[in-house]
């Protein structure tokens, strides 16, 4: 058979090849999801979900809080306008404006 033409998946579960493990059915399933260990399961995952989440929340806020604050606007020190960043890169100073030197 062309191998371009081969399905992806084998539609017959092959147990011996699998070690005896195989997929539930849906009435195992139904069955399964009340027992113990499967509850206990599904909450521990929700739990650690929800922590997960919290701690991240917790991080953004805690770089929010203590992320440096913006300074007063300096009249002195003059603003660097968009037309000049070229002369900024370059090395160039805007006059009296030592602070942009590079």
């Amino acid at each position: 058979m062309d191998p371009e033409k081969q399905p992806l998946l084998n539609p017959v579960w092959n147990v011996a090849s699998s070690n005896g493990f195989r997929p539930l059915n849906y009435e195992e399933v139904l069955q399964a999801r009340y027992e113990l260990t499967w509850r206990r399961a599904r909450f521990f995952l929700s739990l650690m979900f929800w922590a997960i989440m919290a701690i991240f929340l917790a991080i953004i806020m805690y770089i929010l809080l203590k992320a440096p604050k913006c300074g007063a606007l300096n009249k002195d020190a003059g603003v660097v306008h968009m037309t000049f960043s070229p002369l900024v890169s370059i090395g160039k100073v805007l006059p009296d404006d030592t602070m942009y030197a590079l």
